[in-house]
């Protein structure tokens, strides 16, 4: 008898991501984002079949499929192999008529939900899942004499992940996941002895299995950009984030504002006042207006502040600046930084000053994104 084989419904329950992600890339209304991830990971048994024989903690490696369908949720379709193998209480010693192999793999298939928490482009993107299972035990240790006409060697499992991607830069993530699969195994095998040596332990009768936790990491490039398409019959499908699309949209117009920390923040302002003449305001900066190469006024300002150095207006960065450019569409080109993998701060203000987004580049700067009321 060879090693445990996946059952057939589990196959098909792998197979059914693809099948999803081929209809939603066909059809014509729908957002679609495909990755597929090669992973390595740690899987650790947390239970046992008997108390004198144990499963051992090993590396494991698998393969990702994930199809985000709605922005936020999506499916996901795992295999992974686990070499692993056992071993049992000192001092016991299994007779001559039982395998001395202590090789015992185990083959993880899965099919689940997963839902992004947190907005999938941010730097730290949360994320949790569950769904449906197979786990297969494997290995001389294992095989080849259990009743698999009655007692197969491959369970039903359920899973339930969570995990977080990572921002490393524009091109590269880290994603970290946990994973608990909950199960119970029951192998049975002849009475009368011989067989492999989980055998010895079992007995006639039949033994349960507790459940599997599983860390795992990758590598990854951020998410694609999620196309938007025109309805059929208006026109070519042409995704809205297209690079021709994105090179028609104006970014930044101009400087809105430069601001930055000092030691000793009333002092610093003074020297700027008497030496260079700048009119410093109470709430310690100024505003110069725009004028014309005549000198005429026209609509449009730029602001200087100088910050004390325990300010958190900075922050996340631990730069002792920040720069303010003036964009024609805020909402447009953050829309824009999040598909091409920016790292984008989730908050966005609104008042009659105009409209704040943030960015942080890839040396950590914090960058502020202006789009000024109108007419100014």
């Amino acid at each position: 008898m060879g090693p445990p084989l996946v059952s057939r419904s589990f196959i098909l329950a792998l197979v059914a991501p693809l099948v999803v992600c081929s209809r939603s890339a066909e059809g014509a209304v729908t957002q679609v984002a495909v990755d597929v991830e090669p992973y390595a990971g740690v899987y650790v048994p947390t239970g046992s079949i008997t108390s004198d024989l144990r499963q051992h903690t090993s590396l494991t490696l698998g393969t990702r499929l994930s199809v985000w369908l709605f922005g936020r949720v999506g499916i996901e379709g795992t295999v992974n192999y686990a070499l692993s193998h056992v071993s049992w209480t000192e001092g016991i010693q299994p007779s001559s008529n039982y395998s001395s192999s202590t090789a015992a793999h185990l083959t993880a298939v899965t099919a689940r939900a997963i839902v992004s928490v947190t907005a999938p482009a941010a730097a730290t993107a949360l994320h949790v899942g569950g769904g449906i299972g197979s786990v297969g035990y494997g290995g001389a240790a294992y095989c080849c004499d259990t009743y698999l006409q009655a007692n197969s060697t491959t369970f039903l499992t359920g899973v339930v992940n969570g995990g977080a991607v990572f921002r490393l830069g524009p091109q590269l993530a880290l994603r970290v996941d946990a994973e608990d699969y909950l199960y119970h195994t029951r192998f049975q095998c002849r009475s009368g002895g011989g067989g492999p040596v989980v055998c010895y332990f079992l007995g006639g009768g039949p033994h349960s299995a507790g459940q599997v936790v599983e860390a795992a990491m990758c590598l990854l490039r951020p998410p694609r950009p999620q196309l938007k398409r025109a309805p059929l019959g208006r026109g070519r499908n042409i995704p809205l984030t297209s690079t021709a699309h994105r090179s028609h949209m104006k970014r930044v117009t101009g400087i809105g504002g430069v601001f930055f920390k000092a030691k000793d923040a009333p002092s610093l302002q003074a020297w700027y006042k008497q030496h260079l003449g700048i009119d410093v305001q109470a709430w310690g900066g100024t505003a110069f207006d725009w004028s014309d190469p005549e000198g005429k006024p026209v609509a449009g300002t730029t602001a200087w502040l100088i910050s004390p150095q325990e300010s958190k207006q900075f922050a996340p960065s631990s730069a002792p600046f920040m720069v303010n450019y003036r964009v024609e569409d805020l909402h447009a080109l953050v829309t824009a930084l999040k598909e091409e993998g920016c790292n984008v701060l989730e908050k966005i203000d609104e008042s009659d000053y105009g409209k704040f987004g943030w960015v942080i580049d890839p040396e950590g700067n914090k960058v502020e994104l202006w789009q000024p009321p109108q007419g100014q």
